[in-house]
C-alpha cells in the first residue's frame, strides 16, 4: 500500500536566485562596458594622432619618406608631411598646400604662380607644395611650428611666411 501521504514531497531550492541573476547580469554588463572603455583607451593611446594640416612636428610616427618631387599635382599623405616637416632632405620643411581642384585653369595658374614664387625663395629644396583638400582656405602655409592660411594668393605674404620659419 503506496500511497502519496508516504512520500515526502522535497521542492529544490533554484540553483540562482532571482537577485544572484540581477547581480550576474549587472557583473558582465560592467565587464563588457569596461572592456569597451579599455578598446577606446588602448585605440587613443596607440593611434597617432595628427594636426590636420600638420604644421609642427611633435613625435607622431610617421614613414621615413619623401615625395619624388616639390612639386606635386597629388595631395601628400598626412604622415608624410609630418615627415617633411621633421626634416625635408636635412632641415625641417615646409608645405605650401592649396585647396582648389587641378582640372580648373585658374588652379592650373595658382599652382604655377606658387611654383614660382617657392622656387625663387627655397634654394635648399625644403619646401613641397602640392593640393590638399581638407582646409577651408584656398592656400595653406605650415612649418617650424607655424601655420598661415590665405584667402588669396599673396607672394609678399608666402615670402614672408618661409622668411620667417628661415627658408631662404
Amino acid at each position: 500500500m503506496h500511497s502519496a501521504a508516504k512520500h515526502v514531497v522535497v521542492e529544490k531550492p533554484p540553483l540562482v536566485g532571482e537577485a544572484q541573476k540581477k547581480t550576474i547580469k549587472h557583473a558582465l554588463l560592467a565587464g563588457v562596458v569596461l572592456l569597451a572603455l579599455a578598446g577606446v583607451a588602448y585605440w587613443w593611446i596607440a593611434t597617432p594622432h595628427y594636426q590636420d594640416p600638420p604644421f609642427k612636428y611633435t613625435g607622431q610616427p610617421h614613414p621615413e619618406t619623401h615625395p619624388a618631387s616639390n612639386f606635386l599635382d597629388e595631395p601628400i599623405p598626412v604622415p608624410v608631411q609630418v615627415h617633411i616637416l621633421e626634416h625635408a632632405p636635412t632641415l625641417p620643411g615646409a608645405l605650401v598646400q592649396y585647396n582648389c581642384q587641378r582640372d580648373k585653369p585658374e588652379c592650373v595658374k595658382l599652382a604655377a604662380d606658387l611654383k614660382r614664387v617657392v622656387s625663387s625663395a627655397d634654394s635648399q629644396k625644403l619646401v613641397f607644395v602640392a593640393p590638399y583638400y581638407q582646409v577651408d582656405s584656398l592656400i595653406v602655409l605650415t612649418g617650424n611650428g607655424k601655420i598661415l592660411k590665405l584667402a588669396s594668393f599673396d607672394e609678399g605674404a608666402i615670402k614672408s611666411f618661409l622668411n620667417s620659419i628661415g627658408i631662404r
